[in-house]
């Protein structure tokens, strides 16, 4: 299987949009789409690319009139295959929550159900229900979103709930709520792409025994996006020793000697 390439871009409105206890959009959106970013990276290092058009949570190149058509141009030059649209909800009214996915033209189409399908399994209805889920090419003929309609490759625009609501805020006005929103939507790309999960092996990442600063050779990786370790050079080097080929099935024993 090929390379996939995922643009994602995460919203940088000039003014910003402000909800509930000063959450920034475009704050909230960067840190969105950076963990969806580093799951992918991580996760299926040999099978995606991911391409963002905001190179940190401090760029703002769109700050300016005009800047739509910098962000169509920047997300046209990516070359990706798909690219995601990442934004958070608005409303007057208080009461309205829940994500929304705009979806234009058939390849589109699977690829936000994808997305939608990822959030549901990650989240209950009462955390993070659906709030719409639409085609949008019924304006005039066209999708009236410009991200959407002149983007040159299949593209979805995300909304993760409304930061003008109390209850989407429990996920959206915190780091977490918005890490495990990432952590979804990376989900979603993964299952449109086909992606198997690999293993990413880090030069940089080391395991050290304190005190002392022993480094510990453990293998270390990551995986699935979690960081794993080969178990018994670790307990090993922990003083410990590790017992795995008895007849217990399923287990696996560690002796600690109490000091």
């Amino acid at each position: 299987m090929s390379k996939k390439i995922i643009c994602l871009d995460p919203a940088a409105h000039w003014p910003d949009n402000v909800g509930l206890g000063g959450y920034s959009e475009r704050d909230g959106a960067w840190e969105i789409a950076d963990a969806c970013r580093r799951l992918l990276e991580q996760s299926y290092p040999n099978d995606c690319t991911v391409i963002m058009t905001r190179s940190s949570k401090d760029d703002l190149r769109q700050r300016y009139p005009g800047y739509l058509n910098q962000e169509v141009r920047r997300i046209n030059a990516s070359g990706a295959d798909y690219s995601l649209s990442i934004h958070t909800d608005a409303s007057s009214n208080a009461a309205a929550r829940g994500v929304t996915c705009f979806k234009g033209g058939p390849l589109s189409e699977a690829f936000g159900n994808k997305l939608l399908a990822a959030i549901a399994a990650r989240f209950t209805p009462a955390e993070l229900p659906l709030f719409r889920s639409t085609a949008i090419d019924h304006y005039n003929g066209r999708n009236y979103l410009k991200v959407m309609r002149e983007t040159v490759m299949p593209t979805a625009l995300f909304e993760g709930g409304f930061h003008t609501n109390e209850q989407d805020m429990v996920l959206l006005g915190t780091p977490g709520g918005r890490e495990r929103i990432g952590r979804a939507l990376a989900d979603g790309i993964a299952d449109h792409f086909g992606l198997e999960a690999g293993v990413a092996m880090s030069e940089e990442l080391k395991v050290i025994l304190l005190p002392g600063s022993a480094l510990i050779n453990c293998r270390p990786r990551v995986e699935d996006g979690v960081t794993r370790v080969d178990l018994r050079p670790l307990a090993t080097a922990l003083g410990c020793e590790v017992f795995d080929h008895i007849d217990d099935q399923g287990k696996v024993y560690i002796k600690v000697e109490r000091r």
